[in-house]
């Protein structure tokens, strides 16, 4: 989404969290607005008829109104992308991936879980609180299993971010700020070793290219082996690709950790991945 330039009078005023919008055709939508964003605009579907959108707080409303003028088109692509009702459940899934590896979910008697070949057991209780367990189990598993992970592939690259960490997103397998570091999405836990491997390899090659563009792909082949959005990484792994992809990047990390830095360089300030 293109950046929103600053107008030279500032809105301070505080608009209302819900909004209503005319598109050309007479629809009304239902905009949930906030003003947190810090440059772009971020839109997202809510429902059929309702948007989320996150603007800057120094957008006027003047601006913000003709915006949604002139990207009906947008909004429209936006609902269309509202995501299925999910049907609650009153049951455990039959099984998880875990490390790769389908694993099935039973009960015991215990009130531990306990991690077996191909089978995770959880204490017999409420679904509710059973998978409010899980998901606390897997995050900590998720720690001790990702975290080190990057650590080995940050001194074998001797690429270092500000900060290592997990994250919760919807949307990113991973994440590479130069302010907050690279965080992980703790759901890689169901990830078999060389997807994680190629995760972290992908944020440590934003340390240099805060993009995916064509020329730095075509340039570099660090870049061109591991800057590759989801869609690619997914697919590799289903073809068992990956592998050969991580090692033609420890060989090109092997070839230039040597070189000299250049002088002057200064580290990207911006959200670097979509992996």
């Amino acid at each position: 989404m293109p950046a929103l330039s600053m107008p030279s009078n500032i809105f301070l005023n505080i608009m209302p969290h819900l909004h209503t919008h005319t598109l050309s055709d007479g629809l009304t939508i239902h905009i949930q607005l906030k003003r947190s964003a810090k440059k772009n605009l971020i839109l997202r579907p809510v429902s059929a008829d309702t948007v989320s959108i996150n603007i800057p707080p120094f957008v006027t409303q003047r601006t913000f109104t003709q915006w949604l003028n002139d990207n009906e088109a947008i909004l429209r692509r936006t609902l269309n992308k509202t995501p299925a009702r999910q049907t609650p459940t009153d049951t455990l899934p039959e099984w998880i991936w875990y490390q790769g590896v389908q694993t099935a979910l039973s009960v015991h008697a215990a009130n531990h879980i306990q991690i077996r070949p191909s089978e995770i057991l959880l204490p017999e209780k409420e679904t509710t609180a059973q998978l409010t367990h899980l998901r606390r189990f897997l995050h900590e598993r998720a720690r001790e299993y990702l975290l080190p992970r990057l650590e080995g592939h940050i001194r074998t690259t001797r690429l270092t971010p500000s900060a290592i960490s997990l994250s919760n997103a919807k949307t990113f397998w991973g994440v590479c700020r130069h302010t907050t570091g690279i965080r992980l999405n703790w759901r890689l836990i169901g990830a078999p070793e060389y997807v994680a491997d190629y995760v972290c390899l992908h944020e440590l090659a934003h340390l240099r290219h805060p993009d995916h563009s064509p020329a730095v792909l075509g340039s570099d082949p660090l870049a061109h082996a591991a800057c590759r959005p989801s869609r690619t990484m997914a697919e590799g792994a289903r073809q068992r690709i990956v592998p050969s992809r991580l090692s033609l990047i420890r060989q090109h990390f092997s070839a230039s950790k040597h070189q000299p830095k250049a002088k002057n360089q200064r580290p990207p300030n911006k959200s670097c991945s979509r992996a």
